[in-house]
């Protein structure tokens, strides 16, 4: 029934902790695992492939960034329903249960989001749309929501990630979100406030190449024509989190730039945004 897509990269300190969260599901659910090994330098796919049998497989490729190596686990899957968890990340034991249950209670709809909350060293957070399970005719157009949209608390029905192109690949900056982008343009999104899933947030060699760059969703939306209309809060809560970003360090050369791509697809919200960047600066 689930096909779990893991892509590793360097994650030694982590993976056998996302295996294992998945292994001691609790309940009897079909699925299966696919760990797609990007070209770890650190030892991680010899602690991966202690953990392959009938359910878990493990693929070799060369280093070609966490879209190719989703996209190869994708095409390479069995199952309707696609999960995914990163190698740093892990699960509760009651994800698959969760899941079903949305699954069961919504039929029809193919795209559900879970609860998570957020770890670091220093503190630990959780993140909430709503007290209850509900559907979200038009999640892309609350400023808010994509604070959710965390993809190991994402499962997807597979026809729906080959209608939308998969994850664009050569992006080392928002690719995820770029994905979802479409898709909640199109569907609605089931969701639960449930915690499942727990993010680590650190940085490590996979993060280190991000640096200040633009997200490649803002890039995208700024240079084609496609439509925002159902996505404008998803989109200027990536802008305004990521000015913020270049702000907090400091760095006005990457503001500029990634303001300027704002500027693109909400013009008065950008001139809005820059005020207020001049009023901060003053006090």
């Amino acid at each position: 029934m689930f096909s779990v897509i893991i892509p590793l990269y360097n994650k030694a300190y982590g993976i056998e902790r996302a295996l294992k969260s998945v292994i001691d599901q609790s309940g009897d659910f079909v699925y299966e695992v696919i760990i797609v090994n990007d070209g770890s330098t650190d030892g991680s796919e010899q602690i991966a492939e202690k953990f392959v049998n009938g359910h878990i497989t493990l693929i070799h490729q060369e280093n070609a960034g966490v879209s190719v190596a989703r996209n190869i686990g994708i095409k390479n899957s069995k199952y309707e329903f696609i999960c995914f968890l990163d190698a740093d990340d892990w699960w509760e034991a009651d994800y698959f249960s969760t899941l079903y249950n949305l699954i069961d209670r919504y039929p029809n709809e193919k795209f559900f989001l879970m609860g998570f909350q957020k770890f670091s060293k220093l503190d630990k957070k959780k993140v909430s749309l709503s007290k209850q399970t509900k559907v979200f005719e038009k999640f892309g157009n609350s400023f808010l929501n994509t604070r959710a949209l965390v993809t190991p608390s994402i499962a997807v029905k597979k026809d729906v990630l080959f209608e939308t192109g998969l994850f664009p690949e050569g992006v080392s900056i928002s690719e995820d979100l770029m994905l979802w982008s479409k898709i909640i343009s199109n569907y609605k999104v089931i969701y639960t406030p449930k915690i499942v899933s727990n993010i680590y947030y650190e940085e490590d060699d996979s993060r280190a190449n991000r640096g200040l760059k633009v997200p490649y969703v803002l890039e995208y939306y700024a240079e084609s024509r496609a439509s925002t209309k159902d996505i404008q809060g998803f989109l200027k809560y990536i802008y305004v989190a990521h000015l913020y970003q270049s702000v907090k360090v400091g760095d006005f050369k990457s503001w500029r730039r990634r303001w300027a791509v704002g500027l693109k697809i909400f013009p008065f919200f950008s001139f809005f945004s820059l005020f207020s960047l001049i009023f901060f600066l003053r006090k």
